[in-house]
């Protein structure tokens, strides 16, 4: 046997997947290599920016992301793969495809099961999947209200993902509740869809550049759960924000379940276009000066214009964070920790806009927060990169929760 054809045979446990980032500002790409018992490798990353428009139409924002989308995968193809063959020295085996989408692309929801009876019942698979079938049905038919009241066409719904947090039995919670008897039985589960058309969409262009015949569609939030919720596995409650260009996204853990989650349309494309329109300059020219200016590396004067309209419209978030905080409180108290993802250069900012007390008011005046930003640096111990490529947290992210499924990292 040669040299190569040993290095070859023992490197075949790897696998080789490719993970995108559908965002509401921007679409990530990465190449990643997973094996069992390993690290998960990451070779190469990509990502291309959306045009940040004025005003958003939802049909040119479709079509600029399912753009970007295909100009992604095609630099993964075209760059990407000639990384992984280098570093793995032999044939590249075919690729697995997923896709995390966050807001607006999917909605999420908790939603609990129930059945309650007044003599014992015996809880039976037939049962639950009944509930289940039940409640997925009724989800989508909310959500497909929900389009028609916001104006939207009404879309064929598909779902994306459904994950037990919590089995209860008369209250007690079981692991196992199949042929056991009682009298209340709950179910609380993770639930995400997506419009059929989108969902069609993303398996066609896995099919079309990389020749899967299937793909992976999860929601963006359930990996960032599932991730802070290993790295704060000792914290009884906290909180998860996501600030994403015009989405934020916060949900609450409890007793290591995602408890319940809300978005308001507001996140970080409104500081650009505020300063745009305050210093009557181009979005791209404000973009800049937001970058310039949080790195404090702009002029006086500049920073003086600037740092007073980020103020303004950091002010115009924080009233919304509250709000939408607040009304979470009222359900169930929570811990004052928040783990914050968000673009790599507003991060800073809006961690210490949220532990600020300044312009809060009755609860974020007399709450203090602390914030932990899930960036590279927190995520580093826990994936490998093989290459010189700039690093992307909400990839890294996705590919810490690819890589903890077994049955995929696995299979051949």
């Amino acid at each position: 046997m040669g040299f190569l054809s040993l290095i070859r045979r023992g490197r075949s446990k790897e696998k080789l997947a490719v993970v995108f980032d559908v965002s509401s500002g921007s679409v990530g790409g990465a190449l990643i290599s997973l094996a069992p018992g390993e690290n998960p490798k990451i070779f190469y990353t990509t990502r291309l920016a959306l045009p940040v428009k004025e005003a958003i139409d939802s049909k040119r924002f479709i079509e600029e992301t399912f753009r970007a989308l295909d100009l992604v995968a095609e630099d993964i193809r075209k760059h990407g793969f000639p990384h992984a063959r280098f570093a793995i020295l032999g044939g590249i085996p075919s690729a697995s495809v997923f896709f995390f989408l966050a807001s607006p692309w999917h909605v999420s929801q908790v939603r609990v099961l129930k059945k309650n009876e007044e003599e014992p019942f015996t809880v039976r698979r037939e049962m639950v999947q009944e509930l289940a079938e039940h409640e997925i049905e009724m989800f989508k038919k909310s959500q497909a209200a929900e389009y028609e009241r916001r104006g939207m066409k009404k879309e064929e719904l598909s779902i994306l993902e459904q994950n037990i947090f919590d089995i209860r039995l008369n209250r007690y919670a079981v692991d196992d509740p199949f042929g056991k008897v009682g009298q209340e039985f709950t179910m609380t589960t993770y639930m995400s869809v997506a419009p059929q058309y989108i969902v069609d969409s993303l398996r066609d262009r896995a099919e079309r550049f990389f020749g899967a015949h299937d793909a992976h569609i999860h929601s963006f939030m359930f990996a960032f759960f599932n991730i802070a919720r290993d790295i704060w596995h000792a914290e009884d409650t906290f909180l998860l924000v996501d600030v994403s260009r015009e989405v934020t996204d916060i949900g609450i853990v409890r007793d290591g379940r995602l408890f319940d989650m809300l978005s308001f349309p507001l996140g970080y494309g409104a500081l650009f276009r505020d300063v745009a329109r305050e210093l009557k300059t181009s979005i791209e020219e404000a973009q800049s000066l937001v970058r310039l200016a949080i790195k404090k590396q702009i002029s006086e004067s500049q920073m003086s214009r600037v740092g007073e309209v980020l103020s303004a419209s950091g002010k115009t978030w924080k009233d919304a964070f509250e709000a939408e905080v607040r009304n979470l409180y009222r359900k169930i108290p929570f811990s004052h920790r928040i783990m914050l993802t968000t673009h790599n250069v507003l991060s800073y900012w809006f961690k210490d806009l949220i532990e600020s007390k300044e312009d809060g008011k009755g609860f974020l005046k007399e709450t203090t927060f602390e914030v932990a930003l899930l960036n590279s640096a927190v995520l580093s111990d826990f994936y490998r990169f093989k290459g010189r490529i700039e690093e992307d947290p909400f990839l890294a992210i996705e590919t810490i929760f690819i890589s903890k499924d077994k049955d995929i990292v696995s299979s051949r």
